[in-house]
């Protein structure tokens, strides 16, 4: 119980496993109730990590350089306040080009319980620190 699973179009976490049927939380309030004869091709998402990532857009009239050297000294502080990190978060440098903007990437190690999460607090440590 507690493991993350996926089940056909069906993902969530486990709450009890019954004799007839297994129970699982869909994320979003719902209770899935299915029966065992029927559960086939069961993904445990549990047993691996998974990773966080946010897109950042800065404009370019700002200084790539700049953002770079401060991703390199705040992120391991990042990683400090945010304990469902487990490696990361790292730079992965630009991913686009867009029409007003330099995108760039941050991602970091989590468990796949948390990605969600994480995305959230990395998208705030992101804003407050692009605040500064």
């Amino acid at each position: 119980m507690g493991d993350i699973i996926q089940v056909g179009g069906s993902k969530g976490t486990v709450l009890e496993i019954g004799v007839r049927t297994t129970k699982i939380n869909d994320g979003s309030g719902n209770i899935l109730v299915l029966r065992n004869s029927n559960i086939s091709n069961v993904v445990n998402m549990t047993k691996e990590t998974s990773f966080a990532a946010v897109e950042v857009s800065i404009e370019y009239g700002e200084s790539l350089e700049r953002v770079e050297n401060i991703l390199s000294k705040e992120l391991p502080n990042i990683k400090k306040r945010l304990p469902a990190i487990i490696d990361g978060p790292f730079y992965k440098g630009v991913t686009m080009l867009a029409d007003n903007s330099v995108n760039i990437k941050i991602v970091a190690e989590c468990a796949k319980k948390d990605r969600l999460p994480l995305t959230n607090d990395l998208n705030r440590e992101m804003k407050l620190l692009f605040d500064k």
